[in-house]
């Protein structure tokens, strides 16, 4: 665990809005690469292309694209930067309505599930841009620079179209509290409340969080603080996830995925609710011998102290390090000195 933490460190280090979009980029093509094997098993057990299989392959295939450059350009230089977020409010709202149409056209297909995990995903979540926008905000628009600095203070500034985000938000409950009431299996239950409790909550805190200007060292103590207090609604609803499935050795996995959203954001909280974990899933807890809390606990306590061991590192030292690579090799980066090495850290 202590290498899976140094991989997430090495990793956290990529900066920019743009490394975030490549990260959730790369999920959603993994997600399309593992849901295409399950639509080529629907095809090859009929020997026909169903409705079904057309619709999956839209939704996918719209999941990981967008307009022509062109039309992002027409829009950019009639509308400024309100024109590029229109633009990607219109492909996020049709990824979005795909989702949501794929889940309630074919209840009974494999691929649902996963229909509802694109319907949840940041890249199918609207912006809500309204229609009506006053003229000093277009006028305001048109002299905003591409610098990330001033679309953040732009995007702070735009209003929400009230209506279409609590459609949005009924839309997700409904789907999710169908499959809750259904009879279901328990895994499909619990993958479709981990998206509406704790995936949703993210998402929208990330967007949020995004929109702050960018920090000033000077400011330490306050941003600590206040990140403490954005991100706490996101650990109270794990915390009562992981309580309501105490049973299931899996519930680790999604505490996991949560936090390891978190760290792009805010590694500081990541690490503080690690500990808490860590702290309230010991023997005194309740529910201690259950296999989920039991999971948990060693999992949080194998992040606590990989999380003290990087407290250690001297990064003013070259990394010492010993490893065997893919090919059996012992690689020495002693040997290495003086020469440029670059290593990779990866992961599923």
């Amino acid at each position: 665990m202590k290498k899976n933490r140094l991989e997430m460190n090495t990793y956290v280090k990529i900066k920019g809005a743009g490394a975030l979009k490549i990260k959730i980029s790369t999920l959603l093509l993994f997600c399309c690469f593992t849901t295409n094997i399950q639509a080529q098993e629907t095809i090859a057990e009929t020997g026909i292309e169903t409705q079904a299989d057309k619709d999956w392959k839209e939704l996918k295939y719209v999941m990981i694209t967008y307009g022509a450059v062109k039309e992002k350009q027409k829009m950019e230089e009639g509308e400024g930067a309100l024109g590029i977020k229109r633009y990607y409010d219109k492909y996020f709202k049709k990824r979005s309505e795909l989702a949501k149409a794929f889940w309630y056209k074919y209840p009974q297909d494999p691929r649902r599930i996963q229909a509802l995990k694109f319907f949840f995903s940041p890249y199918a979540q609207p912006y809500f841009v309204p229609n009506k926008i006053s003229d000093s905000l277009k006028a305001f628009a048109l002299t905003i620079p591409k610098r990330m600095k001033y679309l953040r203070k732009f995007y702070r500034l735009m209003p929400v179209d009230k209506v279409a985000y609590h459609q949005w938000v009924k839309a997700g409950d409904d789907m999710v509290n169908s499959i809750l009431n259904s009879d279901a299996d328990l895994k499909s239950k619990v993958d479709a409340e981990f998206q509406l409790t704790i995936t949703r909550e993210l998402n929208l805190n990330s967007r949020l969080y995004f929109m702050v200007q960018r920090k000033e060292k000077s400011e330490a103590d306050y941003w600590e603080h206040f990140e403490i207090q954005s991100w706490k609604h996101i650990r109270l609803s794990l915390e009562r996830f992981v309580d309501k499935y105490a049973a299931l050795e899996s519930v680790s996995s999604y505490v996991k995925d949560a936090l390891g959203a978190v760290i792009n954001y805010a590694p500081a909280v990541s690490d503080a609710y690690w500990q808490y974990f860590y702290e309230i899933t010991g023997s005194n807890h309740p529910q201690a011998n259950q296999l989920g809390i039991k999971a948990l606990h060693k999992l949080a306590a194998e992040n606590v102290a990989a999380i003290e061991a990087l407290k250690e590192v001297d990064y003013s030292k070259p990394l010492d390090m010993v490893f065997t690579a893919i090919d059996g090799s012992i690689v020495d980066l002693n040997t290495m000195r003086g020469k440029v090495v670059l290593i990779d850290f990866w992961a599923t």
